[in-house]
C-alpha cells in the first residue's frame, strides 16, 4: 500500500489519468512490497485471515460495541476514520476526520455537508485509515490502510444512524448561510456568533421534536460510500515481534477480493 495519505503522489493510480491527464508513463504503478510464502494464512495472533477485510472491521467493531450486526454505528459514540483526497494533483489533499455510520462488504459509509462540487466526485482517488485499540503491554493494535472513490448512496441508508450533533450543525450552517448576509463556507463567525449559536439550539430542539422535514435533511446532507480496491491490515503491540502485516486487492473489474498477502513488516 504504497501511496495511502501520500497523496501528492496520487498521479500514480491509474484512475488518476482520466481526472488529471497524467502522462501513462507516471501513472503506471509499481508494487514493491516483499511478501511471506506460507501454507495457511493466518495471523500472528493464530487467527485466520479474512477473505473480506471490510467483514472483518465490521466484525471487530461489533465486538467493541461500535456497531451492531448489519455493520450501522450504536448511537452518539465515538467511531471515526480519516481519509483523504485531492482535487487536483499538485495540490495539497483535503484531509478530515469522519464518523463510521456503517461498514459492510461493499464500503464504508459516511456523511458530510452537501456541496455543489465535492471534493469527493468523479471517483478521484481517495485513501483512508481506521487504528482501533492501543499499544501499550498487554493490548495491540489493529489498523487498516485503503486506497479507492467514493460514490453517492441515498441519505435515507443511514439517516436513522447519523449522530444527532452531526444532523443539527450541518443544517444549521446551511440555515446560516442562507439567513446571514454574505455568509460562506470559509467566513469567519466573528460578530455573528450569537446568531449562529441561536440557529444551532433551534435546529437541535427541532431535531428532538421531529420536525426537520426530510427534504431539508436532504438538501444540507450528503451520504458518501468509500469503495476500496486495496486496502492493508496491520497488527501489533509491545508483546510482539513485528507488525502482522496484509495486504488485500480487488479482482480486477469486480467486487471480489483476492487471496490476501502477507508483506514485510515495513
Amino acid at each position: 500500500m504504497h501511496k495511502t495519505l501520500s497523496l501528492f503522489l496520487q498521479n500514480q493510480h491509474p484512475r488518476w489519468r482520466n481526472f488529471a491527464n497524467v502522462s501513462p508513463l507516471l501513472s503506471k504503478r509499481k508494487n514493491h512490497a516483499m511478501t511471506f510464502t506460507s501454507d495457511a494464512h493466518t495471523l500472528a495472533s493464530g487467527g485466520k485471515v479474512p477473505q473480506n477485510p471490510l467483514q472483518d472491521m465490521k466484525q471487530i467493531a461489533q465486538s467493541k460495541h461500535l456497531c451492531d450486526a448489519n455493520g450501522f454505528r450504536l448511537g452518539n459514540i465515538h467511531w471515526t476514520f480519516v481519509i483523504s483526497c485531492c482535487s487536483k494533483f499538485d495540490e495539497a489533499p483535503n484531509t478530515r476526520t469522519l464518523n463510521f455510520q456503517r461498514i459492510s462488504k461493499d464500503g464504508i459509509d459516511f456523511v458530510c455537508k452537501k456541496k455543489s462540487d465535492s471534493i469527493f466526485d468523479h471517483k478521484r482517488p481517495v485513501s483512508f485509515i481506521y487504528t482501533e485499540g492501543q499499544y501499550k503491554p498487554g493490548h495491540h493494535v489493529i489498523q487498516w490502510r485503503g486506497d479507492g472513490f467514493c460514490e453517492k448512496i441515498d441519505l435515507d441508508q443511514v439517516l436513522e444512524y447519523v449522530p444527532e450533533y452531526s444532523i443539527t450543525e450541518i443544517v444549521a450552517s446551511c440555515r446560516a448561510r442562507r439567513d446571514i448576509q454574505n455568509m460562506s463556507d470559509r467566513m469567519s463567525i466573528e460578530g455573528v456568533k450569537s446568531k449562529v449559536t441561536e440557529l444551532v439550539q433551534q435546529t437541535r430542539a427541532e431535531h428532538e421534536n421531529s420536525e426537520l422535514s426530510f427534504d431539508e435533511l436532504n438538501r444540507c446532507i450528503q451520504a458518501w460510500r468509500f469503495v476500496p480496491d486495496e486496502m492493508e491490515k496491520m497488527t501489533g503491540g509491545p508483546g510482539e515481534i513485528m507488525w502482522d502485516r496484509w495486504e488485500f486487492t480487488r479482482e480486477e473489474g469486480t467486487m471480489n477480493w483476492c487471496e490476501p498477502r502477507h508483506l514485510m513488516p515495513y
